[in-house]
């Protein structure tokens, strides 16, 4: 089925919003970091993410009306709050973030996007900088995860450490044929997307 489909990925992003900052800076390029301090504000260390936004199509150029696919990966080796302890803590390690669904006039349904089936089952690969690198769309299932490790403190009363979530949840297969008001609009009775 032809399609739309906006792609961005990005690899090894450091980001910093806040005040006081930059919170990490190497002023003399030799790899070592130096921290600020006085910086205030919400830092990620280390983020890989690939996006990929689809629309699927009945012919090329020929919209299926409110149908739209995601398909979002995101790693990250630190997130959380800089300059708030010990009033609040907030801090979190290796951060891992996967969706893969589908969404029918704004409305979350198990559909979705299956990559496996593309280019004879090598995924879709997205070629990222000048390197040679590449991120590999290769989802094969509706599906949600989330998995870090994270320390959360409020005015040295208390000190919450979770020492590792992993969360997965995968769409079971459904019957799309048993009703035609299971159906997507406009798609036919079925519940992935074949690239």
């Amino acid at each position: 089925m032809p399609g739309q489909a906006l792609v961005v990925v990005a690899k090894d992003v450091y980001a910093f919003a806040g005040i006081n900052g930059p919170y990490r800076t190497d002023d003399n390029n030799d790899g070592v970091y130096e921290y600020n301090e006085d910086a205030i504000g919400l830092q990620v260390s280390d983020l890989d993410f690939a996006l990929a936004m689809v629309t699927p199509a009945v012919a090329p150029g020929v919209e299926i009306n409110g149908v739209r696919f995601y398909t979002l990966e995101a790693t990250a080796e630190s997130a959380g709050l800089v300059g708030t302890d010990p009033f609040v803590t907030l801090e979190a390690t290796d951060l891992r973030f996967e969706l893969n669904g589908g969404v029918v006039k704004g409305y979350p349904v198990p559909i979705f996007v299956d990559w496996s089936q593309y280019d004879d089952g090598k995924g879709l690969h997205i070629p990222v900088g000048t390197q040679g690198e590449e991120y590999v769309f290769d989802q094969d299932a509706a599906l949600l995860g989330i998995g870090l490790k994270a320390k959360l403190g409020l005015f040295d009363l208390f000190t919450l450490d979770i020492p590792e979530l992993d969360f997965t949840f995968e769409m079971p297969d459904l019957d799309w044929t048993a009703s035609s008001s299971a159906r997507c609009p406009g798609c036919r009775p079925c519940r992935t997307w074949r690239t």
